[in-house]
């Protein structure tokens, strides 16, 4: 896993990107992406809450992805309103391992680098060392983007 201070271009579907969400779905069943990673996201792709909130009423987990845009979803807490939570987050990180696995051995996609948000922090409420020690599993074609350091 390497830390950098960079965004991330969520409009380049040439590379492969996940944005930190939660688990909130409006009132006509989209996922709440209004701030941070989530809005980018959207902004670029206008499709993905209507595509990740009927993935989340018709699937029971794991890593959410969109294969179009090259985006994927990292949840860090439960609702759009609430602080981020450890215990989603480690599921959520273990969740990117075994996908990306998946690519790896499945697909055959053994040069995956991933780019991401630093979960959990900002919006998410928690601090970069309270999220830390989860970070430490992720293998080292992950990419983490810290803007706040």
């Amino acid at each position: 896993m390497n830390i950098v201070n960079t965004p991330i271009d969520y409009a380049d579907a040439s590379i492969c990107k996940m944005f930190t969400a939660n688990l909130t779905l409006n009132r006509t069943g989209c996922l709440v992406m209004g701030a941070g990673s989530a809005l980018a996201a959207k902004e670029a792709w206008p499709e993905l809450p209507r595509f990740f909130g009927d993935w989340l009423q018709n699937d029971d987990g794991g890593l959410l992805f969109h294969a179009h845009s090259n985006i994927g979803a990292v949840h860090t807490k439960d609702n759009w309103k609430n602080k981020s939570k450890l215990h989603i987050i480690s599921n959520s990180l273990d969740d990117l391992i075994d996908w990306m696995h998946r690519q790896k051995t499945v697909w055959g996609m053994k040069d995956l680098v991933v780019h991401m948000p630093y979960p959990g922090i900002s919006n998410g409420g928690l601090t970069r060392e309270e999220v830390a020690p989860y970070l430490q599993e992720l293998p080292p074609n992950v990419v983490i983007h810290d803007l706040e350091s």
